[in-house]
């Protein structure tokens, strides 16, 4: 029912109505920014919303979308003091089938460059129009508070959820991270591949 590899996103901000580069803010939300969050359908294309594009080594906090490996783009964050510690990503997924669902396989790649000297979050949570948030602690993630030189490596998550979503309600999923150890500057994170299968 959902499938999303931020391949078109150019770090250019949210909006409703988004032009090429942006994400759709009815569907994907930021929170944790100096300069605020992102509300489900407000436009946001500057600042801290809107950091553009990286291959990473980045020192400003904010939305970034950075590309991996030369071919591969992600919805990532650069975290700072003031800037997604603690923060979140969220995506809001309609159930328009038209009948109940209430079985969800959820498939994400978290990418990190661990590339400072402090090991932060990147956990997932979820939660519907009527059922209460959620975490699941076994796709808990922390970077190395040691810093390597590896660039960004690919960590793989799934996991299946069982809650009732009538048709036109909503699934919401959620990526939150904080600061866990060391100190200094933190290491940059996003979010790509994210599937959802429902029956």
């Amino acid at each position: 029912i959902f499938a999303e590899d931020f391949q078109t996103f150019t770090g250019t901000g949210f909006s409703s109505t988004p032009s090429a580069g942006r994400l759709n803010s009815n569907i994907f939300r930021v929170t944790g920014l100096s300069d605020g969050e992102v509300i489900y359908g407000e436009t946001k294309t500057s600042g801290d919303f809107a950091r553009g594009q990286s291959t990473g080594g980045t020192t400003t906090g904010g939305i970034y979308a950075f590309n991996t490996d030369g071919t591969n783009i992600i919805w990532g964050v650069q975290p700072g003091g003031s800037d997604w510690t603690p923060g979140t990503f969220e995506i809001r997924i309609q159930n328009t089938t038209g009948n109940t669902l209430n079985n969800f396989m959820v498939s994400y790649d978290i990418y990190v460059n661990n590339n400072e000297q402090r090991g932060n979050s990147f956990n997932f949570a979820y939660f519907t129009d009527t059922f209460p948030y959620t975490a699941v602690p076994s796709l808990d993630y922390t970077s190395p508070t040691n810093a390597d030189s590896n660039g960004f490596v690919k960590i793989s998550r799934s996991t299946r959820i069982n809650v009732d979503v009538p048709a036109g309600g909503y699934i919401y999923l959620e990526f939150n991270g904080d600061d866990v150890s060391g100190s200094g500057s933190r290491d940059e994170y996003g979010l790509d591949n994210v599937v959802v299968r429902a029956n």
